[in-house]
């Protein structure tokens, strides 16, 4: 059910409905509700600040790092702060930051143009086949040469590697 945005896990969780006055009702409730309750059950997975701090300063180098997803940006920030990690991010943008949305490549080049970061040095870490697509569309290199995290409901089947 989780998974590509708010509008379709409200529109799956009402059994695909297209009776649209109640999907948009059905969105305004889980909205509100998420707005007061994101953090009631949200908790990192165990290594993860560690993990971080290992990706950032790997190899002796400073490296940045920036969160892109496709939740609003306002209830991502306050996230990214409650979980004790925003000093790790220099910049975190939402799925309304931007005129489109992952895996559209506006989010992903923003971010690069800003920290001065080239494609062929970056690397994507994502959790669904959204993130597998923004990569290729928005950076155009060689997948080999990436690392890429896929979800298991995910599968793989997006075209990235999936690292276990």
């Amino acid at each position: 059910m989780v998974g590509d945005g708010a509008p379709t896990l409200v529109r799956r969780a009402l059994g695909d409905t297209v009776d649209e006055a109640l999907v948009r009702k059905g969105l305004e409730y889980f909205l509100s509700y998420y707005r007061e309750h994101k953090l009631d059950h949200t908790r990192l997975y165990d290594g993860i600040p560690q993990a971080l701090e290992s990706l950032q300063g790997a190899n002796g180098s400073r490296r940045v790092m920036s969160v892109l997803t496709n939740k609003p940006v306002n209830p991502s920030r306050a996230i990214v702060e409650a979980l004790g990690i925003a000093e790790r991010f220099v910049s975190v943008y939402g799925g309304n930051s931007f005129e489109t949305k992952k895996p559209d490549p506006l989010g992903i080049n923003t971010i690069l143009a800003e920290t001065g970061v080239r494609p062929e040095e970056a690397v994507m870490i994502g959790d669904s086949a959204v993130d597998i697509l923004t990569g290729p569309r928005g950076w155009n290199v060689d997948l080999r040469r990436d690392l890429w995290f896929c979800a298991a409901h995910a599968g793989g089947n997006a075209g990235g590697h999936l690292i276990r």
